[in-house]
Formats: structure tokens, sequence, C-alpha cells
């Protein structure tokens, strides 16, 4: 259904690597775009964002194609104690 218009996604979230943080594309306004600009009004809010966050692009203008994040665990497993102790 977002085929279409993956390259318009991808090339509103290249254009704006180098814009400060609060100044990107919010997901909200790529649907906009794609509506009002492109009329193509069948981009639903969840799909876009889903393909945005893996398209991001990198600080270079490439794609990060996976967002890979590692919790260390505070304690071991197993490991239980009373609150308070």
């Amino acid at each position: 259904m977002l085929e279409p218009v993956k390259p318009l996604i991808d090339a509103i979230l290249r254009a704006d690597v180098g814009a400060p943080r609060k100044q990107r594309p919010t997901i909200d306004r790529i649907v906009q775009r794609l509506a009002g600009e492109h009329d193509f009004e069948l981009a639903a809010y969840s799909l876009v964002r889903d393909h945005a966050v893996r398209r991001r692009p990198d600080a270079e203008g490439g794609f990060t194609r996976t967002q890979e994040t590692f919790w260390a665990a505070a304690k071991k497993a197993g490991d239980r104690k009373a609150p308070g102790c």
C-alpha cells in the first residue's frame, strides 16, 4: 500500500538530514505532505512511521537499515532482593 510513495518519504527524510533535530519533519507532517502535495491519501500514520523509523537517514545521508538497541542488565538473572535491603 505504501510502495508508490516510499521514494518520496525517503527523499523527504534525506532532504532534512543536516537540519537540527527539532526542525526535521514529523511523521504527521510527512503524512500531510503526501496527501497535499502528491494526492496520496492512503498513507496511514502507522505505515509511514514504521517506514520512516527503518529508513531514517544517518548523518552522512545514507540510510540506516536496522536500529538495534542493547540494554545491559543491572543485575544478573535470578538475583532478587527485597526492596530496601
